[in-house]
Protein backbone atom coordinates (compact mmCIF):
# COMPACT_ATOMS: atom_id res chain seq x y z
CA UNK A 1 0.00 0.00 0.00
CA UNK A 2 2.70 2.48 0.99
CA UNK A 3 4.79 1.58 -2.01
CA UNK A 4 1.81 2.18 -4.31
CA UNK A 5 1.06 5.52 -2.65
CA UNK A 6 4.67 6.68 -3.06
CA UNK A 7 4.52 5.67 -6.73
CA UNK A 8 1.23 7.55 -7.13
CA UNK A 9 2.66 10.71 -5.58
CA UNK A 10 5.70 10.51 -7.85
CA UNK A 11 3.33 10.40 -10.80
CA UNK A 12 1.36 13.37 -9.47
CA UNK A 13 4.53 15.38 -8.98
CA UNK A 14 6.00 14.64 -12.39
CA UNK A 15 3.12 13.92 -14.77
CA UNK A 16 3.08 17.46 -16.12
CA UNK A 17 6.81 18.08 -16.06
CA UNK A 18 9.19 18.02 -18.98
CA UNK A 19 11.55 15.07 -19.44
CA UNK A 20 14.52 17.20 -18.38
CA UNK A 21 12.74 18.29 -15.20
CA UNK A 22 11.82 14.69 -14.31
CA UNK A 23 15.41 13.58 -14.72
CA UNK A 24 16.69 16.46 -12.64
CA UNK A 25 14.10 16.03 -9.87
CA UNK A 26 14.38 12.28 -9.43
CA UNK A 27 18.07 11.82 -10.19
CA UNK A 28 19.87 8.85 -8.66
CA UNK A 29 21.93 9.71 -5.58
CA UNK A 30 24.90 7.85 -7.04
CA UNK A 31 25.28 10.57 -9.68
CA UNK A 32 27.85 13.31 -9.16
CA UNK A 33 26.50 15.94 -6.77
CA UNK A 34 26.97 19.50 -7.99
CA UNK A 35 27.25 22.50 -5.71
CA UNK A 36 23.97 24.18 -4.84
CA UNK A 37 23.42 27.43 -6.74
CA UNK A 38 22.41 30.26 -4.41
CA UNK A 39 22.54 33.93 -3.57
CA UNK A 40 22.52 35.23 -0.02
CA UNK A 41 21.92 38.76 1.25
CA UNK A 42 21.89 40.25 4.75
CA UNK A 43 19.89 42.91 6.60
CA UNK A 44 21.26 44.20 9.88
CA UNK A 45 18.69 46.30 11.73
CA UNK A 46 20.23 48.11 14.69
CA UNK A 47 17.58 47.90 17.40
CA UNK A 48 18.16 51.03 19.50
CA UNK A 49 15.64 53.33 17.72
CA UNK A 50 18.30 55.86 16.73
CA UNK A 51 15.75 57.60 14.46
CA UNK A 52 12.74 58.14 16.71
CA UNK A 53 11.89 61.22 14.64
CA UNK A 54 11.08 58.89 11.71
CA UNK A 55 8.23 57.11 13.50
CA UNK A 56 5.57 58.63 11.22
CA UNK A 57 7.77 59.37 8.19
CA UNK A 58 7.00 56.34 6.03
CA UNK A 59 7.93 58.19 2.84
CA UNK A 60 11.56 58.18 4.06
CA UNK A 61 11.69 54.56 5.20
CA UNK A 62 13.06 51.54 3.32
CA UNK A 63 14.87 53.82 0.86
CA UNK A 64 18.67 54.03 0.49
CA UNK A 65 20.12 57.01 2.37
CA UNK A 66 23.67 56.35 1.27
CA UNK A 67 25.43 53.47 -0.48
CA UNK A 68 28.92 52.02 -0.19
CA UNK A 69 30.90 50.92 -3.25
CA UNK A 70 34.25 49.18 -3.61
CA UNK A 71 36.49 49.05 -6.65
CA UNK A 72 35.50 46.68 -9.42
CA UNK A 73 31.83 46.60 -8.35
CA UNK A 74 29.16 48.41 -10.35
CA UNK A 75 26.55 47.80 -7.67
CA UNK A 76 26.89 49.01 -4.07
CA UNK A 77 27.92 46.27 -1.65
CA UNK A 78 25.51 47.68 0.93
CA UNK A 79 23.35 50.68 1.66
CA UNK A 80 21.89 52.25 4.81
CA UNK A 81 18.19 52.93 5.23
CA UNK A 82 15.62 53.49 7.98
CA UNK A 83 13.34 50.65 9.04
CA UNK A 84 10.66 51.71 11.53
CA UNK A 85 12.79 53.97 13.79
CA UNK A 86 16.01 52.01 13.34
CA UNK A 87 19.08 52.29 11.14
CA UNK A 88 19.43 49.26 8.88
CA UNK A 89 22.36 48.02 6.78
CA UNK A 90 21.19 46.14 3.68
CA UNK A 91 23.71 44.22 1.60
CA UNK A 92 23.29 43.14 -1.98
CA UNK A 93 22.98 39.39 -2.65
CA UNK A 94 26.21 37.41 -3.08
CA UNK A 95 26.59 34.36 -5.31
CA UNK A 96 28.97 31.40 -4.73
CA UNK A 97 31.84 33.18 -6.53
CA UNK A 98 31.73 36.26 -4.27
CA UNK A 99 33.00 35.01 -0.93
CA UNK A 100 35.78 37.61 -0.64
CA UNK A 101 33.40 40.45 -1.50
CA UNK A 102 31.02 39.27 1.24
CA UNK A 103 33.87 39.25 3.77
CA UNK A 104 34.78 42.82 2.80
CA UNK A 105 31.16 43.91 3.00
CA UNK A 106 30.54 42.57 6.51
CA UNK A 107 33.81 44.06 7.74
CA UNK A 108 32.82 47.49 6.38
CA UNK A 109 29.35 47.23 7.94
CA UNK A 110 30.94 46.56 11.33
CA UNK A 111 33.46 49.41 10.91
CA UNK A 112 30.72 51.82 9.78
CA UNK A 113 28.58 51.14 12.83
CA UNK A 114 31.58 51.29 15.14
CA UNK A 115 32.41 54.79 13.89
CA UNK A 116 28.83 55.81 14.62
CA UNK A 117 28.98 54.20 18.08
CA UNK A 118 32.15 56.09 19.05
CA UNK A 119 30.78 59.39 17.78
CA UNK A 120 27.40 58.99 19.46
CA UNK A 121 28.97 58.05 22.77
CA UNK A 122 31.12 61.16 22.50
CA UNK A 123 28.53 63.67 21.25
CA UNK A 124 25.12 62.14 21.96
CA UNK A 125 23.82 63.17 18.54
CA UNK A 126 25.18 62.78 15.00
CA UNK A 127 23.67 63.81 11.66
CA UNK A 128 23.72 61.50 8.64
CA UNK A 129 26.01 64.00 6.93
CA UNK A 130 28.50 63.83 9.81
CA UNK A 131 28.37 60.03 9.73
CA UNK A 132 29.15 60.00 6.01
CA UNK A 133 32.06 62.37 6.61
CA UNK A 134 33.45 59.87 9.12
CA UNK A 135 33.04 57.09 6.56
CA UNK A 136 34.77 59.14 3.87
CA UNK A 137 37.71 59.57 6.20
CA UNK A 138 37.71 55.84 7.04
CA UNK A 139 37.78 55.03 3.31
CA UNK A 140 41.16 56.76 2.94
CA UNK A 141 42.80 54.14 5.15
CA UNK A 142 41.44 51.03 3.44
CA UNK A 143 43.69 48.79 1.34
CA UNK A 144 41.27 49.18 -1.58
CA UNK A 145 39.18 52.06 -2.94
CA UNK A 146 35.92 52.62 -1.06
CA UNK A 147 33.35 55.21 -2.12
CA UNK A 148 30.31 56.45 -0.20
CA UNK A 149 27.51 57.85 -2.35
CA UNK A 150 24.55 59.78 -0.84
CA UNK A 151 21.17 58.69 -2.21
CA UNK A 152 19.01 61.45 -0.76
CA UNK A 153 19.20 64.97 0.62
CA UNK A 154 20.34 64.64 4.25
CA UNK A 155 18.60 67.90 5.19
CA UNK A 156 15.23 66.12 5.15
CA UNK A 157 16.48 63.64 7.75
CA UNK A 158 16.59 64.08 11.50
CA UNK A 159 19.66 63.25 13.59
CA UNK A 160 20.85 59.90 14.89
CA UNK A 161 20.40 60.01 18.65
CA UNK A 162 20.71 57.46 21.45
CA UNK A 163 17.32 57.19 23.20
CA UNK A 164 17.44 57.93 26.91
CA UNK A 165 16.50 54.39 27.87
CA UNK A 166 19.92 53.27 26.62
CA UNK A 167 21.83 55.92 28.58
CA UNK A 168 23.26 55.91 32.13
CA UNK A 169 22.28 58.39 34.81
CA UNK A 170 22.26 62.10 34.04
CA UNK A 171 24.39 64.67 35.86
CA UNK A 172 22.22 66.28 38.54
CA UNK A 173 20.67 69.73 38.07
CA UNK A 174 22.04 70.89 34.70
CA UNK A 175 21.69 74.65 34.20
CA UNK A 176 18.57 75.80 32.40
CA UNK A 177 18.88 75.39 28.63
CA UNK A 178 22.17 73.51 28.90
CA UNK A 179 22.81 70.30 26.99
CA UNK A 180 22.18 67.34 29.27
CA UNK A 181 25.45 65.48 29.85
CA UNK A 182 25.52 61.81 30.75
CA UNK A 183 28.07 60.09 32.93
CA UNK A 184 29.92 57.06 31.57
CA UNK A 185 27.96 56.92 28.33
CA UNK A 186 28.70 53.59 26.62
CA UNK A 187 25.97 52.69 24.18
CA UNK A 188 26.52 49.27 22.63
CA UNK A 189 24.60 48.54 19.43
CA UNK A 190 22.84 45.25 18.76
CA UNK A 191 21.48 43.85 15.51
CA UNK A 192 18.21 42.18 14.64
CA UNK A 193 19.59 40.27 11.63
CA UNK A 194 17.66 38.82 8.72
CA UNK A 195 19.04 36.73 5.89
CA UNK A 196 17.50 36.25 2.46
CA UNK A 197 18.53 33.17 0.49
CA UNK A 198 17.74 32.44 -3.13
CA UNK A 199 17.99 28.71 -3.77
CA UNK A 200 16.45 25.84 -5.76
CA UNK A 201 13.00 24.93 -4.50
CA UNK A 202 13.90 21.26 -4.11
CA UNK A 203 16.31 22.07 -1.27
CA UNK A 204 13.74 24.01 0.78
CA UNK A 205 12.81 21.33 3.33
CA UNK A 206 16.30 19.95 4.04
CA UNK A 207 17.87 23.43 4.06
CA UNK A 208 15.64 25.05 6.68
CA UNK A 209 15.34 21.98 8.85
CA UNK A 210 19.14 21.79 8.96
CA UNK A 211 19.66 25.50 9.65
CA UNK A 212 17.34 25.51 12.65
CA UNK A 213 18.47 22.11 13.89
CA UNK A 214 16.33 19.09 14.40
CA UNK A 215 15.27 19.63 18.04
CA UNK A 216 14.61 23.39 17.86
CA UNK A 217 11.09 24.43 19.04
CA UNK A 218 10.91 26.53 15.87
CA UNK A 219 10.68 23.27 13.92
CA UNK A 220 7.29 22.37 15.40
CA UNK A 221 5.60 24.52 12.76
CA UNK A 222 7.95 23.20 10.07
CA UNK A 223 7.02 19.59 10.85
CA UNK A 224 3.33 20.58 10.94
CA UNK A 225 3.76 22.00 7.43
CA UNK A 226 5.68 19.05 5.99
CA UNK A 227 4.09 17.41 2.93
CA UNK A 228 3.19 13.72 3.31
CA UNK A 229 3.94 13.74 7.04
CA UNK A 230 1.63 10.81 7.75
CA UNK A 231 3.28 8.66 5.12
CA UNK A 232 6.72 9.73 6.34
CA UNK A 233 5.87 8.64 9.89
CA UNK A 234 4.65 5.27 8.60
CA UNK A 235 7.86 4.73 6.65
CA UNK A 236 9.92 5.58 9.75
CA UNK A 237 7.98 3.08 11.85
CA UNK A 238 8.80 0.33 9.36
CA UNK A 239 12.56 1.12 9.41
CA UNK A 240 12.75 0.54 5.64
CA UNK A 241 15.74 2.46 4.25
CA UNK A 242 14.61 2.00 0.62
CA UNK A 243 11.18 3.49 1.26
CA UNK A 244 12.79 6.27 3.30
CA UNK A 245 14.98 7.04 0.30
CA UNK A 246 11.91 7.03 -1.98
CA UNK A 247 9.88 9.46 0.12
CA UNK A 248 12.91 11.68 0.73
CA UNK A 249 13.29 11.95 -3.04
CA UNK A 250 9.72 13.22 -3.23
CA UNK A 251 10.33 15.69 -0.38
CA UNK A 252 13.38 16.96 -2.27
CA UNK A 253 11.32 17.90 -5.33
CA UNK A 254 10.55 21.44 -6.40
CA UNK A 255 6.83 21.12 -5.89
CA UNK A 256 7.31 19.70 -2.37
CA UNK A 257 9.46 22.71 -1.50
CA UNK A 258 6.75 25.04 -2.79
CA UNK A 259 3.95 23.24 -0.94
CA UNK A 260 6.00 23.35 2.29
CA UNK A 261 6.64 27.11 2.03
CA UNK A 262 3.00 27.77 1.18
CA UNK A 263 1.64 25.57 3.99
CA UNK A 264 4.07 27.04 6.54
CA UNK A 265 2.95 30.55 5.61
CA UNK A 266 -0.71 29.65 6.10
CA UNK A 267 -0.03 27.84 9.37
CA UNK A 268 1.94 30.83 10.70
CA UNK A 269 -0.92 33.19 9.94
CA UNK A 270 -3.80 31.39 11.67
CA UNK A 271 -5.04 33.22 14.71
CA UNK A 272 -6.10 31.09 17.65
CA UNK A 273 -3.13 28.76 17.94
CA UNK A 274 -2.36 29.47 21.60
CA UNK A 275 -4.66 29.10 24.57
CA UNK A 276 -7.38 31.77 24.44
CA UNK A 277 -7.36 34.27 27.25
CA UNK A 278 -9.93 33.46 29.91
CA UNK A 279 -13.40 34.94 29.30
CA UNK A 280 -12.31 36.84 26.18
CA UNK A 281 -14.46 36.72 23.07
CA UNK A 282 -12.40 35.66 20.01
CA UNK A 283 -12.72 39.09 18.39
CA UNK A 284 -11.59 40.72 21.66
CA UNK A 285 -8.48 38.58 21.65
CA UNK A 286 -7.77 39.43 18.00
CA UNK A 287 -8.23 43.19 18.45
CA UNK A 288 -6.15 43.19 21.66
CA UNK A 289 -3.39 41.27 19.87
CA UNK A 290 -3.29 43.86 17.07
CA UNK A 291 -2.96 46.71 19.57
CA UNK A 292 -0.26 44.89 21.52
CA UNK A 293 1.80 44.26 18.38
CA UNK A 294 1.55 47.91 17.36
CA UNK A 295 2.52 49.24 20.77
CA UNK A 296 5.44 46.84 21.11
CA UNK A 297 6.77 46.56 17.55
CA UNK A 298 4.94 49.23 15.52
CA UNK A 299 4.07 46.45 13.12
CA UNK A 300 0.74 44.74 12.50
CA UNK A 301 1.07 43.21 9.06
CA UNK A 302 1.34 39.41 8.66
CA UNK A 303 5.12 39.17 8.30
CA UNK A 304 5.62 39.62 12.03
CA UNK A 305 4.19 36.11 12.49
CA UNK A 306 6.36 34.39 9.89
CA UNK A 307 9.40 32.22 10.52
CA UNK A 308 10.19 32.06 6.79
CA UNK A 309 8.82 34.71 4.43
CA UNK A 310 8.76 34.06 0.71
CA UNK A 311 9.90 37.17 -1.15
CA UNK A 312 8.54 35.75 -4.39
CA UNK A 313 4.84 35.06 -5.02
CA UNK A 314 3.90 31.40 -4.76
CA UNK A 315 2.17 31.75 -8.13
CA UNK A 316 5.42 32.88 -9.79
CA UNK A 317 7.35 29.93 -8.35
CA UNK A 318 4.70 27.49 -9.51
CA UNK A 319 4.90 29.00 -12.98
CA UNK A 320 8.69 28.51 -12.94
CA UNK A 321 8.53 24.78 -12.24
CA UNK A 322 6.32 24.14 -15.26
CA UNK A 323 3.62 21.99 -13.69
CA UNK A 324 -0.18 21.92 -13.55
CA UNK A 325 -2.76 20.88 -11.01
CA UNK A 326 -1.45 22.71 -7.93
CA UNK A 327 -4.68 22.38 -5.98
CA UNK A 328 -4.71 18.59 -6.40
CA UNK A 329 -1.03 18.34 -5.47
CA UNK A 330 -1.43 20.55 -2.37
CA UNK A 331 -4.51 18.70 -1.15
CA UNK A 332 -2.87 15.30 -1.68
CA UNK A 333 0.34 16.26 0.09
CA UNK A 334 -1.09 18.28 2.98
CA UNK A 335 -4.12 16.02 3.33
CA UNK A 336 -1.59 13.41 4.41
CA UNK A 337 -0.48 15.69 7.28
CA UNK A 338 -3.05 15.39 10.06
CA UNK A 339 -1.19 17.94 12.18
CA UNK A 340 -1.88 20.57 9.50
CA UNK A 341 -5.44 19.58 8.65
CA UNK A 342 -6.80 18.33 12.00
CA UNK A 343 -4.58 19.21 14.98
CA UNK A 344 -3.82 22.77 13.83
CA UNK A 345 -6.97 22.79 11.67
CA UNK A 346 -5.52 25.36 9.28
CA UNK A 347 -8.34 24.89 6.71
CA UNK A 348 -10.94 25.67 9.39
CA UNK A 349 -9.06 28.42 11.23
CA UNK A 350 -7.87 30.35 8.20
CA UNK A 351 -11.13 32.30 7.98
CA UNK A 352 -10.25 33.76 11.40
CA UNK A 353 -6.86 35.02 10.21
CA UNK A 354 -5.91 38.22 12.04
CA UNK A 355 -3.60 40.97 10.79
CA UNK A 356 -3.64 44.71 10.47
CA UNK A 357 -3.58 47.17 7.59
CA UNK A 358 -1.85 50.55 7.99
CA UNK A 359 -3.78 53.30 6.21
CA UNK A 360 -1.37 55.94 4.96
CA UNK A 361 -1.80 59.52 3.75
CA UNK A 362 -0.44 60.55 0.36
CA UNK A 363 2.80 61.76 1.98
CA UNK A 364 3.38 58.40 3.71
CA UNK A 365 2.17 59.25 7.21
CA UNK A 366 -0.07 57.00 9.27
CA UNK A 367 -3.62 58.20 8.72
CA UNK A 368 -5.46 59.10 11.91
CA UNK A 369 -9.17 58.28 11.83
CA UNK A 370 -12.03 59.05 14.20
CA UNK A 371 -13.77 55.82 15.14
CA UNK A 372 -17.03 57.67 15.81
CA UNK A 373 -17.33 58.32 12.07
CA UNK A 374 -17.47 54.57 11.46
CA UNK A 375 -19.18 53.32 14.61
CA UNK A 376 -22.42 52.60 12.76
CA UNK A 377 -20.64 50.28 10.32
CA UNK A 378 -19.96 47.63 12.95
CA UNK A 379 -22.09 45.13 14.84
CA UNK A 380 -23.10 46.71 18.21
CA UNK A 381 -21.83 43.77 20.30
CA UNK A 382 -18.42 44.00 18.63
CA UNK A 383 -18.20 47.72 19.40
CA UNK A 384 -19.26 47.20 23.01
CA UNK A 385 -16.59 44.53 23.59
CA UNK A 386 -13.75 46.46 21.93
CA UNK A 387 -14.56 50.19 22.08
CA UNK A 388 -11.36 51.34 23.80
CA UNK A 389 -9.09 49.35 21.49
CA UNK A 390 -11.08 50.36 18.41
CA UNK A 391 -10.72 54.05 19.28
CA UNK A 392 -6.98 53.55 19.73
CA UNK A 393 -6.41 51.59 16.51
CA UNK A 394 -8.44 53.99 14.39
CA UNK A 395 -6.42 56.93 15.78
CA UNK A 396 -3.28 55.06 14.68
CA UNK A 397 -4.73 54.49 11.20
CA UNK A 398 -5.03 50.71 11.61
CA UNK A 399 -7.80 48.53 10.23
CA UNK A 400 -7.69 44.80 10.95
CA UNK A 401 -9.26 41.70 9.46
CA UNK A 402 -11.11 41.14 12.74
CA UNK A 403 -12.79 44.52 12.24
CA UNK A 404 -13.73 43.67 8.65
CA UNK A 405 -15.31 40.38 9.78
CA UNK A 406 -17.51 42.34 12.18
CA UNK A 407 -18.97 44.87 9.76
CA UNK A 408 -22.76 44.83 9.67
CA UNK A 409 -24.31 42.54 7.09
CA UNK A 410 -25.84 45.42 5.15
CA UNK A 411 -22.48 47.17 4.94
CA UNK A 412 -20.94 44.01 3.58
CA UNK A 413 -23.69 43.65 1.00
CA UNK A 414 -23.28 47.27 -0.16
CA UNK A 415 -19.53 46.94 -0.67
CA UNK A 416 -19.26 43.82 -2.80
CA UNK A 417 -21.03 42.35 -5.77
CA UNK A 418 -23.37 39.43 -5.25
CA UNK A 419 -20.58 37.12 -6.36
CA UNK A 420 -18.23 38.22 -3.56
CA UNK A 421 -20.26 39.32 -0.50
CA UNK A 422 -17.99 40.44 2.30
CA UNK A 423 -19.67 38.20 4.86
CA UNK A 424 -18.52 35.20 2.83
CA UNK A 425 -15.09 36.30 1.71
CA UNK A 426 -13.13 35.02 4.72
CA UNK A 427 -14.90 31.65 4.40
CA UNK A 428 -13.34 31.46 0.93
CA UNK A 429 -9.87 32.71 1.92
CA UNK A 430 -8.22 29.32 2.44
CA UNK A 431 -9.59 27.89 -0.80
CA UNK A 432 -8.59 30.97 -2.79
CA UNK A 433 -5.11 30.89 -1.23
CA UNK A 434 -4.63 27.48 -2.84
CA UNK A 435 -6.49 28.01 -6.13
CA UNK A 436 -4.81 31.34 -6.91
CA UNK A 437 -1.32 29.80 -6.96
CA UNK A 438 -2.12 28.31 -10.35
CA UNK A 439 -4.87 30.73 -11.36
CA UNK A 440 -4.23 34.23 -9.92
CA UNK A 441 -7.01 36.66 -10.76
CA UNK A 442 -7.77 39.32 -8.19
CA UNK A 443 -7.28 40.64 -4.68
CA UNK A 444 -8.90 43.15 -2.34
CA UNK A 445 -7.95 46.71 -1.41
CA UNK A 446 -9.28 49.05 1.27
CA UNK A 447 -9.24 52.86 1.61
CA UNK A 448 -9.52 55.29 4.51
CA UNK A 449 -13.32 55.49 4.09
CA UNK A 450 -13.60 51.75 4.60
CA UNK A 451 -14.28 51.46 0.90
CA UNK A 452 -13.37 48.02 -0.45
CA UNK A 453 -12.57 47.11 -4.02
CA UNK A 454 -11.82 43.94 -5.95
CA UNK A 455 -8.81 44.61 -8.20
CA UNK A 456 -7.00 42.48 -10.80
CA UNK A 457 -3.80 40.78 -9.61
CA UNK A 458 -1.20 38.70 -11.41
CA UNK A 459 -0.12 37.05 -8.13
CA UNK A 460 -1.74 34.64 -5.66
CA UNK A 461 -3.84 36.05 -2.82
CA UNK A 462 -1.09 35.67 -0.19
CA UNK A 463 1.42 37.71 -2.20
CA UNK A 464 0.63 39.91 -0.37
CA UNK A 465 -2.46 38.91 1.67
CA UNK A 466 -5.79 40.63 1.05
CA UNK A 467 -6.04 44.40 1.64
CA UNK A 468 -2.27 44.92 1.82
CA UNK A 469 -0.28 47.05 -0.59
CA UNK A 470 2.76 45.53 -2.34
CA UNK A 471 4.84 48.55 -1.38
CA UNK A 472 4.46 48.32 2.38
CA UNK A 473 3.61 44.70 3.23
CA UNK A 474 5.43 41.36 3.38
CA UNK A 475 8.65 42.80 1.99
CA UNK A 476 9.10 44.09 -1.53
CA UNK A 477 8.33 41.39 -4.09
CA UNK A 478 11.49 40.13 -5.76
CA UNK A 479 11.26 40.13 -9.54
CA UNK A 480 13.81 37.76 -11.05
CA UNK A 481 15.25 38.10 -14.51
CA UNK A 482 15.73 34.92 -16.51
CA UNK A 483 19.47 34.94 -15.75
CA UNK A 484 18.68 35.24 -12.00
CA UNK A 485 16.74 31.98 -12.05
CA UNK A 486 19.98 30.05 -12.37
CA UNK A 487 20.30 30.51 -8.57
CA UNK A 488 16.91 28.95 -7.88
CA UNK A 489 13.20 29.68 -7.83
CA UNK A 490 12.83 30.39 -4.10
CA UNK A 491 13.77 33.70 -2.46
CA UNK A 492 13.18 33.27 1.27
CA UNK A 493 13.76 35.74 4.10
CA UNK A 494 14.72 34.04 7.37
CA UNK A 495 13.31 36.26 10.08
CA UNK A 496 14.79 34.32 13.02
CA UNK A 497 18.27 33.66 11.67
CA UNK A 498 19.80 34.49 15.06
CA UNK A 499 18.20 31.28 16.39
CA UNK A 500 20.10 28.81 14.23
CA UNK A 501 20.89 25.51 15.89
CA UNK A 502 24.01 24.36 17.77
CA UNK A 503 24.36 21.65 15.10
CA UNK A 504 24.61 24.31 12.40
CA UNK A 505 27.02 26.38 14.50
CA UNK A 506 29.29 23.36 14.95
CA UNK A 507 29.12 22.70 11.21
CA UNK A 508 30.51 26.18 10.55
CA UNK A 509 33.03 25.94 13.42
CA UNK A 510 31.32 28.49 15.67
CA UNK A 511 30.69 28.03 19.42
CA UNK A 512 27.36 26.79 20.74
CA UNK A 513 27.22 29.95 22.85
CA UNK A 514 26.16 31.85 19.70
CA UNK A 515 22.77 30.11 19.82
CA UNK A 516 20.27 32.97 19.88
CA UNK A 517 23.00 35.53 19.11
CA UNK A 518 24.08 34.53 15.61
CA UNK A 519 24.88 37.71 13.59
CA UNK A 520 23.54 39.94 16.39
CA UNK A 521 26.70 41.52 17.81
CA UNK A 522 28.50 43.91 15.45
CA UNK A 523 32.10 42.87 16.06
CA UNK A 524 34.91 41.20 14.16
CA UNK A 525 33.35 37.79 14.77
CA UNK A 526 30.47 38.68 12.45
CA UNK A 527 32.67 38.21 9.39
CA UNK A 528 33.35 34.57 10.23
CA UNK A 529 29.71 33.98 11.11
CA UNK A 530 28.51 35.32 7.75
CA UNK A 531 31.21 33.39 5.91
CA UNK A 532 30.26 30.25 7.84
CA UNK A 533 26.69 30.52 6.54
CA UNK A 534 28.01 31.23 3.04
CA UNK A 535 30.29 28.17 3.11
CA UNK A 536 27.49 25.99 4.46
CA UNK A 537 25.33 26.96 1.47
CA UNK A 538 28.26 26.37 -0.89
CA UNK A 539 28.75 22.84 0.46
CA UNK A 540 25.12 22.07 1.21
CA UNK A 541 24.87 19.30 -1.38
CA UNK A 542 27.92 17.43 -0.15
CA UNK A 543 27.09 13.71 0.20
CA UNK A 544 27.88 13.67 3.93
CA UNK A 545 25.58 16.61 4.66
CA UNK A 546 22.68 15.27 2.61
CA UNK A 547 23.11 11.82 4.18
CA UNK A 548 23.06 13.30 7.70
CA UNK A 549 19.93 15.31 6.95
CA UNK A 550 18.12 12.47 5.16
CA UNK A 551 18.82 9.57 7.50
CA UNK A 552 19.45 11.30 10.83
CA UNK A 553 18.18 14.86 10.95
CA UNK A 554 14.77 14.75 9.29
CA UNK A 555 13.68 11.50 10.99
CA UNK A 556 14.78 12.87 14.37
CA UNK A 557 12.98 16.18 13.77
CA UNK A 558 9.71 14.46 12.87
CA UNK A 559 9.84 12.11 15.86
CA UNK A 560 10.98 14.84 18.29
CA UNK A 561 8.56 17.58 17.22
Amino acid sequence: MIKHFIFFMALVLTSYASQDLVKRELRNETQTVISMPFQVGFEFQELSSLCLWAQNQNNLKKKPIFSVFISGQERPIFHVEIDDTDVEFVTRPFNPMERDILATTIALVVQSLDLLRISLNEKGEVSFGQWVDLLDNMAKYQDFPVKIKPNMDFSQLGPLRIPERFLPDKIDNPSEGALVIYKNRDWQPIFGPQVTIQHPLEETIPLYFSLFGFDNPLLIDCVSSMPLLGLYNTVLSESDSKRLEDITTILRSKVSGLVFLHALTMLSLVTDRGKPKAQLHPDQQAIAETRKLWEKYMQVDPKIKLLLMSRRPFSEMFKDINQQGYQVIFEQMMGNNFRFTIHENVPGKFKHINYGINLLTTDGRYDSLNFDWFRGYFNPGFVERNEDNLNYLFREGIISTAMIRNLKDEIKADIFSKKYPLNMMFDLYYQQAIESVEFPKSTYRIDRNLGFSLVPSKFDVLSPPWFLDNKYAMGAIKTLRNDDLVYGEAVVEIRSISRVSPRFLRKIKQPDSLTGDFLRKPNSGMVNQALGLFDYLSNFRSPDNIHDITYLGLPYAVLKN
